[in-house]
C-alpha cells in the first residue's frame, strides 16, 4: 500500500489518477502547507497500513540553478533540526532509471513556508547541499525511519529563489489542501501590487505541474500498482 503526502489537493489527484489507472489502492494526505497538518498525515499514513511513503508535489528552488519544471529525486531529506534521511536506494534506482534527469541534491524541509528573496537566500546559504525546500517531506522522512518503512521524495521546483511567493498565493489553500480562488482574489483586492508575481508564479508552477503529471502518467515507477 503506497502512502502519500502532498501539500495541495492539486498534487495529490496526480497520484489518485495514477493508482486508479493502475487498479491498486493509494492512500493520500494534503497538508494544506501547514506543519501540524504534514506531522498528523504523515502519522495517518503509518497508523493507515501504509508499506511504503512517498513525499510528492512542489518544491521552492534554493540553488541558484534551481528552475521552475525541474525533477527533483533526492538522496537525502533534510530539516532545521540536523534530520538527514535517506531515501529508499532500491525505490529511488527504479525512479532514475525511468527519469535520469532527476536532480540527486537534497531537498530540505521547513514548517514555514519561504516567501522572500531573502528567507530563500538565508536557507540556501545555510544548507547548501539543498537544491529545493518543502512543507512536507521532512515529516513524511521522520515518520518513515521510525516505523521502518521505505521512504522516497518526487518533487518539482515550482519557484526559483529569485522569486517571492506572493501572499495571495499562500491565502489560496486551505488547511485541508483544498484550492480557494476566492480567497486569491480577496487578497489581491488588499495587494493588487502582487499581481505581475502571481501571473510569473502561475506560470511557473505550470512547469512544476506539468513535469509532476509527467512523472506520475508511469505510476508503477513511484509505487502505484506493486513496482
Amino acid at each position: 500500500m503506497l502512502g502519500v503526502l502532498c501539500g495541495i489537493h492539486r498534487e495529490g489527484r496526480i497520484i489518485e489518477a495514477a493508482a486508479a489507472a493502475a487498479g491498486a489502492p493509494a492512500m493520500v494526505r494534503c497538508s494544506g502547507a501547514r506543519a501540524a497538518n504534514a506531522a498528523r498525515g504523515a502519522r495517518e499514513l503509518v497508523e493507515a497500513g501504509a508499506t511504503r511513503l512517498l513525499s510528492f508535489g512542489v518544491a521552492g528552488g534554493l540553488a541558484d540553478d534551481a528552475r521552475p519544471g525541474d525533477l527533483l529525486t533526492p538522496e537525502r531529506v533534510l530539516d532545521l533540526r540536523d534530520g538527514d534521511w535517506a531515501a529508499d536506494a532500491e525505490w529511488l534506482a527504479a525512479v532514475r532509471a525511468a527519469w535520469p534527469e532527476g536532480r540527486r541534491d537534497a531537498v530540505l524541509g521547513i514548517d514555514m513556508a519561504a516567501t522572500t528573496v531573502g528567507q530563500k537566500a538565508f536557507l540556501g546559504a545555510a544548507f547548501p547541499a539543498a537544491v529545493a525546500v518543502d512543507m512536507e517531506s521532512h515529516h513524511l522522512a521522520r515518520a518513515a525511519a521510525e516505523a521502518g518503512l521505505p521512504f522516497l521524495c518526487v518533487r518539482a521546483v515550482a519557484d526559483d529563489r529569485r522569486s517571492p511567493l506572493p501572499r495571495a498565493a499562500m491565502a489560496g489553500v486551505g488547511p485541508a489542501g483544498d484550492e480557494r480562488p476566492h480567497r486569491v482574489l480577496l487578497s489581491l483586492l488588499y495587494r493588487p501590487h502582487e499581481v505581475r508575481a502571481l501571473i510569473r508564479l502561475a506560470r511557473a508552477s505550470g512547469r512544476a505541474f506539468s513535469t509532476l503529471g509527467r512523472v506520475g502518467r508511469a505510476g508503477p515507477c513511484l509505487g502505484v500498482g506493486g513496482a
